[in-house]
This record gives C-alpha cells, structure tokens and sequence, in this order.
C-alpha cells in the first residue's frame, strides 16, 4: 500500500466513524496526488494573480500567463478513464484540452470559446482487500514548473474561484483547494498518514451539484470546509487564500465497494471573481 493510500485510508475511517456517530454516510474524501521526489520539492516564490487562470484556448497540457503556471492532470488507479490512467505507476495522466463541437454541449456560456477540459471515466471502486481505497480527480496546478518546482499564486484580492462546468455524475463533484497547509510543498502538514490530524490533503471544499448543460460556479472562499482528518487549514473569512497551490474536482466513489456510474466532467475558463 502506497503513502497516498495509507493517508487516504486514515482518513476515510475517521471520517466514516463522524458520519456513523452522525446517523448518516456521504461521499468519502479523495486523496491528492504525490509528488515523489528526493527532498522536499524547492519552494518557487509565490506569485501575483489575474483575473484569468486560463481561458482554456489551445489543445495544451500547460497553460500560463504574466501570474499563474500550471497544467491539467487525471489521476484514478482503477476503473477506465478518459484520458486513460493505467500507463503510468501513479495512474496519472496529463489532460490535453479538446475541442467543443458545434452541437456538443451547444448552450455555451462563452459562445466563443473552442477548447474545454473534457474527462470522462467509470468503475472505479473502493477495495480495501486489493487495491485499497479509489479516487478520481481532474486537478489544475498553480505555479508549478516541474515536479520539483511548485509554488502557489496570491489571490488575497478576489472572493473566489468561478469556472463553466458540465457535471455528470449522480453525486455531483466535490472542488477543493490546497493551500500551504494542506499541501506537502507548504512544508506544514505531514504527508505520511501515521499521524493522524497532522497529516496533509485535507484540502478545503465544496460540493457541486451535477448539470447535464453548461453551468457557471462561483466557489467563494469563505464557503469551503475541511472533512476533518489532516492537518487543520484556516477556512471561513481565514482561507489562506494568499497561498493557493492547486485546484481539485473529485468524482464520488460509493462507499459500499459498487463502482461509480459513468461521469463525465467539461471544465472551461477557469478564473477568480473579484
């Protein structure tokens, strides 16, 4: 069982034993995706921050301005995705933006746009006997120009993140947020699972409702809330959102060992709202 795996098994327990002593069971928090280097990964300053994260116009991985560095990444250890996850050790695959038909999903929010991140999967499922617990994250990177380079963007001046979105998936998405204290470049938390409530990904979050057409989200800040099993973040008027490191969209995987129902997610021009 890898880190990721132990850390995420961690925390489901002691999120699933809060929901039990609650009376009720809801969707089981998803692990970030590790970084495995040698040493700690070298801090690039953090950086100023636009409006525009990116407008998602070209078939790139990568995307970038005068502020903000970052890519598109997939990341599910079993099941079938689109773009596919099982090449890689880590299952996780760079998401290169496609092209909006015509007639696809024609009710655009920006009838000019021509590029969105489209992701799509089904089966993934929960196995603690095998492979452990399952997952299925689309995530942007803020400022990150390798995998040992990865700083974070300042967005002190805005109330929060808005992006167009399809959401088909029955439970909707959960968006999250990591900042210095959830993320293990910040240094802060701790990425190994043995210490409970020290331990790093509990990233602030929010649950989506699913669309079946395009839909404008407006997350605010304030508005997000950890599940509890790491290293405490500040949230409410308190979000660190001076250092923000990434973004997160996880579909929900069923808590009883069934496999997810076929999802598909369209994300487009990613921004902060004022």
């Amino acid at each position: 069982m890898t880190t990721i795996d132990r850390a995420f098994e961690l925390g489901s327990r002691l999120l699933l034993v809060s929901l039990v002593a609650c009376g009720s069971v809801a969707a089981l928090p998803q692990p970030d995706a590790v970084v495995e280097v040698d040493a700690a990964p070298d801090a690039w300053p953090m950086s100023c921050a636009t409006t525009d994260i990116t407008p998602i116009e070209a078939a790139e991985t990568g995307f970038g301005n005068a502020c903000v560095h970052g890519s598109w990444q997939l990341q599910s250890p079993n099941g079938v995705t689109v773009p596919s996850t099982t090449d890689s050790n880590d299952h996780v695959t760079q998401v290169v933006p496609s092209p909006i038909g015509a007639t696809q999903h024609p009710n655009l929010l920006d009838p000019s746009s021509k590029y969105a991140i489209n992701v799509s999967g089904v089966g993934q499922k929960n196995d603690p006997g095998g492979i452990g617990f399952s997952y299925a994250q689309l995530t942007a990177t803020m400022n990150t120009l390798s995998a040992t380079q990865i700083g974070s963007i300042d967005a002190s001046a805005f109330t929060g993140v808005q992006f167009d979105a399809i959401i088909i998936a029955p439970s909707g998405a959960r968006v999250s947020i990591a900042n210095k204290y959830t993320d293990p470049s910040g240094q802060l938390c701790d990425p190994q699972p043995e210490r409970p409530l020290k331990s790093c990904f509990d990233n602030p979050n929010l649950v989506l409702a699913p669309s079946t057409e395009w839909t404008r989200y407006q997350i605010p800040f304030k508005d997000l809330t950890q599940v509890g099993f790491g290293l405490p973040s500040p949230v409410g008027d308190q979000f660190p959102r001076e250092e923000i490191i990434s973004l997160r969209w996880d579909i929900d995987v069923p808590g009883d060992n069934t496999e997810t129902p076929a999802w598909e997610l369209w994300i487009d021009n990613l921004k902060l709202y004022p």
